[in-house]
């Protein structure tokens, strides 16, 4: 069996994640990241780079970063400043975010 080159690389990517207990999944165009922000940052990065690999660019402007509020702190915020990431906010059905 062949595997299709991103595909190859979003498994790369889950084994690296998984050995340091978050997940990842991926379909479509859609690629989510879930784990504790210092794992994730630096995933995401490590995962451009195996993207640039095979011809393929990560568009930072469309990414988002949800967390909730307790763990939104100073080194949360460097590294997602760093990356370029945006902060994804979650309304509930009265509208109000958490």
């Amino acid at each position: 069996m062949v595997l299709l080159p991103s595909l190859k690389m979003n498994k790369l990517t889950l084994e690296s994640i998984r050995q340091k207990g978050g997940w990842f999944l991926a379909g479509a165009d859609d690629t989510y990241i879930f784990s504790p922000p210092d794992v994730a940052f630096r995933e995401v990065k490590l995962h451009e780079e195996r993207l640039k690999l095979i011809g393929l660019e990560l568009s930072y402007l469309k990414m988002k970063c949800f967390i909730a509020e307790d763990h939104r702190n100073k080194t949360y915020h460097q590294a997602r400043e760093t990356t370029g990431i945006a902060e994804g906010t979650i309304e509930d059905e009265n509208g109000e975010l958490f």
